[in-house]
């Protein structure tokens, strides 16, 4: 189980492994359980563009931080999920970490009857009534994120191409924010940025239309790693998504400007920390809603581009609210 959480966070992994044999200062000193575990938990299906990239990442941040262990779980999706969850548990899952919807009712009946653990769910949307008080909820907010990435890469030149991978963690909210930042970039700046949106059903599809655009010119990504393999060596400026941009992602000659991130590290360490403080339940119930205005959906930039992207943010938290 441990193998595709390190997959999803190998570069983290690297500095944890860097971390524990170069340093001689000691961390903080475990005082729980060998077997205590905080999990992924995840079904078999693998979407990419879903927050579980970077909780895999904070997981194993949190494994350095307060050297708790932690893995993986696959739970396939039509099986018995609440005995899946029973015997993940039993095993050490004590802290259950999740994104995946359909986990998400499973995961709400399952903490209600187990009091002792926690669940951290990112994502979905559950009402307070259903959430007790061993279950923390972080809303998500790829609509805004979308919108705040197509205004930033509207910046970049008078065309966007924006390439979206078929089964894309909700790429019809990706489609329509980002053709609205782009729309609002050019009212804001008496603009005519033309957007040219284009699904893309396999990695050989995506190489075959990348030909036809010269270079250099403005390419967004919304798509699995395999895809970006297309990407080395082109001129192009490139525009992602879930890259731990600025942190893991090496620039392999790409023109990387920028990147829309999710940043729940906080979140993971707080829940983890909370755990071993024995401070499992919360009253009132722990809920996050405000995703943009937190910071934990967000565009990462080099400096000096997008100007004016600071105000449209604070624009749409106004409209938000």
């Amino acid at each position: 189980m441990m193998q595709r959480i390190f997959k999803l966070a190998s570069l983290s992994l690297c500095l944890a492994i860097a971390l524990s044999s170069c340093t001689t200062a000691k961390g903080p000193q475990a005082d729980h359980k060998p077997a205590t575990s905080a999990c992924l938990m995840t079904t078999n299906t693998n979407v990419p563009g879903t927050p579980d990239k970077q909780l895999g990442a904070d997981l194993v941040e949190a494994q350095v931080v307060y050297g708790i262990r932690v893995k993986e779980v696959v739970i396939p999706k039509y099986s018995d999920k609440m005995s899946r969850l029973l015997k993940s548990l039993q095993n050490g899952c004590v802290l259950m970490v999740s994104s995946d919807e359909a986990l998400l009712n499973s995961l709400s009946s399952f903490a209600k009857l187990h009091s002792k653990m926690m669940v951290l769910f990112v994502g979905g949307t559950i009402a307070e009534v259903d959430q007790s008080a061993n279950f923390r909820w972080i809303a998500d907010d790829v609509s805004s994120g979308a919108k705040l990435a197509g205004y930033a890469a509207a910046s970049l030149g008078p065309e966007v191409n924006v390439f979206i991978q078929k089964n894309y963690f909700q790429a019809d909210a990706i489609q329509a924010g980002f053709r609205s930042g782009v729309n609002d970039f050019n009212a804001s700046n008496s603009e005519t940025v033309k957007l040219n949106i284009t699904i893309v059903n396999s990695k050989e599809d995506l190489t075959q239309k990348l030909q036809v655009l010269v270079e250099p010119s403005v390419v967004a990504l919304f798509a699995g790693k395999n895809y970006w393999t297309s990407m080395d060596q082109t001129q192009h400026k490139l525009f992602g998504a879930d890259l731990q941009f600025g942190q893991t992602r090496k620039a392999q000659n790409l023109q990387l400007v920028g990147s829309l991130e999710r940043n729940t590290s906080t979140e993971v360490l707080r829940a983890v920390s909370s755990l071993l403080a024995r401070k499992i339940s919360s009253s009132p119930s722990y809920r996050k809603t405000e995703a943009l205005k937190a910071g934990r959906i967000l565009v990462k930039l080099n400096e000096g581009l997008a100007p004016g992207l600071a105000d449209y943010r604070s624009a749409l938290l106004k409209k938000i609210k």
